[in-house]
């Protein structure tokens, strides 16, 4: 396995940051743990900083139960708050005159919508399915490096964050495909919450797993949140419109 900047060159880690695999060359170690020069870039804008922090480089990494728990609780106020304004942007939308106006003009065409709208946002999603499936052989390089410089009980954790970053696409998009089809027999009124309920499962999961698994406060887990916005809104709406 060779560097993922410098391919001619056997990589001797995996930056805890962007999980590309570094060379000894690339390498910047800040408390034990490895990190490529452009993460490094980022994190310590400011010199000053940096350099005030490698009189620590020899400290031991440890996990911090209480940093755990300020990440979850973070995590869970986020989730929680984006559900619930998500959900009362629905409810008011849903009792105003424009759309009771807009559901008397679809009553007729509720499955064409149905089927447009489910479409339209696995189309959405697919990309998503794809960039997952094409990021599995790098899993498995990751995998042995994490294994190999952070042991067992992180890489737990970050086996963990790859299968529910590998199957929160997928539920979703069988959700949609619920547009098409109630194969599942769902009430209406579930598949109205679904979507909005598994994505934040989801990054809650991610979010946790993550910053155990690599010691980071991953602000890119939250951000990925918001890219399901559009398809869980048509998969929203569409359910809505169902009378089924």
């Amino acid at each position: 396995m060779n560097c993922s900047r410098h391919e001619e060159r056997e990589a001797v880690g995996m930056c805890v940051r962007c999980h590309n695999l570094i060379c000894e060359e690339c390498k910047v170690e800040i408390n034990n743990k490895y990190y490529c020069k452009n993460c490094v870039s980022e994190m310590y804008s400011d010199n000053n900083y940096y350099n005030n922090r490698k009189n620590n480089y020899s400290n031991k990494t440890t996990i911090n139960s209480d940093k755990v728990k300020e990440y979850a609780d973070k995590a869970v106020n986020a989730t929680v708050e984006v559900t619930n304004n998500t959900l009362n942007l629905v409810k008011d939308f849903s009792e105003s005159e424009d759309f009771k106006e807009t559901i008397n003009k679809v009553s007729q065409n509720q499955k064409v919508i149905n089927y447009v709208l489910g479409i339209i946002a696995i189309v959405l999603l697919i990309p998503k399915v794809i960039n997952n499936i094409n990021s599995i052989p790098y899993f498995f390089d990751e995998l042995v490096f994490s294994t190999r410089y952070y042991g067992v009980f992180r890489t737990v954790f970050y086996i963990i964050e790859f299968i529910a970053t590998f199957i929160e696409p997928i539920i979703i998009i069988a959700l949609a495909t619920l547009l098409f089809n109630n194969f599942m027999r769902l009430k209406r009124e579930i598949r109205i919450v679904a979507p909005i309920v598994v994505v934040a499962a989801f990054t809650l999961i991610r979010f946790v797993s993550v910053n155990i698994a690599s010691s980071y406060f991953g602000f890119s887990i939250i951000a990925n949140m918001f890219s399901y916005f559009i398809p869980v809104i048509l998969i929203v709406v569409g359910s809505y419109f169902d009378k089924e």
